[in-house]
């Protein structure tokens, strides 16, 4: 299989988020996921979009890459915010901070997502910044399930 790539953004909107999982199923379709595998796909990013648009600085949008080969695919969502995308490292946070509502503190927050996320792929890694959550890397290795084996074409 040649290796592909496609990024897609749309508003950070949950109205919008079908289109973000219609995608990410047509890429697994493509990479010859089975019905389950596809699924868990669309879970995953239903979890990954929700979570980069709960944050304490709203996202204005939302960015998908996919990127697949013979061995994994591998979907990167990333928060584009008014502010800008935050980079500032996570040690400005504070790991404790929570509200009196009972609210989680954001590394909390984080700490649920990824586990969330690591019971869908194979691996997440979850970035995070000043304004919280900004980027969500996770890798799906065909390897884990031989249902996910992609099949013999190209393209």
């Amino acid at each position: 299989m040649i290796p592909c790539a496609i990024e897609l953004t749309i508003p950070a909107r949950e109205d919008m988020l079908l289109i973000a999982r219609m995608a990410l199923s047509g890429v697994c379709v493509r990479c010859g996921f089975s019905l389950d595998a596809v699924e868990d796909a669309r879970i995953a990013a239903d979890e990954a979009c929700y979570c980069l648009m709960h944050q304490c600085e709203p996202a204005a949008s939302l960015r998908m890459t996919c990127r697949w080969d013979d061995t994994r695919l591998s979907i990167a969502f990333a928060s584009v915010r008014e502010c800008g995308e935050s980079s500032v490292p996570s040690a400005e946070l504070d790991p404790d901070r929570s509200d009196e509502s009972g609210q989680l503190g954001e590394s909390d927050q984080a700490a649920l997502a990824r586990s969330i996320l690591e019971t869908l792929v194979t691996s997440a890694k979850l970035s995070v910044g000043a304004f919280g959550v900004y980027s969500i890397q996770m890798e799906i290795d065909y390897k884990t399930n031989a249902a996910n084996a992609p099949p013999d074409r190209d393209g």
